[in-house]
């Protein structure tokens, strides 16, 4: 999408897709912990990244571009998500990947068009803030997967 439509085209992806990624990783980091955790979030990470080439194998810089921004955002939301261990479930989830989409948002469109575009990064994080509550609601609220654990 973001190859056909530019920096708009990720605003789709921003809705359904990046939220629920960070919103699981939240889940693998209570379920997994040290090294069983890092190759979870590590092959998540790279399969978008397989995936996003083998749809289309010219966007290639657009694999590195959510390589780079998902790996940066993944360590950054990991931290954040362990310093904040002890609250609720809304404030931990939705805190960490609040900077994770941040980073996820400025890191892409730099790496992918050399610019920051300060109105499609605040459009991004709004959405894929938006998607990662909608996505909170339903793993956390409906199915409540943290009982699961």
């Amino acid at each position: 999408m973001v190859k056909h439509f530019g920096p708009y085209g990720l605003w789709f992806s921003s809705f359904f897709l990046i939220p629920f990624d960070f919103v699981a990783r939240c889940y693998f980091q209570e379920k997994y912990k040290g090294s069983e955790l890092f190759l979870v979030i590590s092959g998540l990470v790279c399969a978008a990244s397989i995936i996003t080439f083998f749809l289309n194998s010219d966007a290639w810089r657009i694999c590195i571009a959510s390589m780079v921004g998902f790996a940066t955002a993944t360590i950054i939301a990991s931290i954040l998500y362990q310093m904040a261990i002890k609250k609720s479930w809304f404030i931990k989830v939705n805190g960490s990947d609040l900077v994770a989409i941040c980073c996820d948002s400025g890191l892409f469109q730099l790496i992918t068009f050399g610019i920051i575009s300060p109105l499609v990064m605040g459009g991004q994080v709004i959405v894929k803030f938006a998607g990662g509550l909608v996505w909170y609601y339903i793993l956390f609220k409906r199915l409540k997967i943290q009982e699961k654990l």
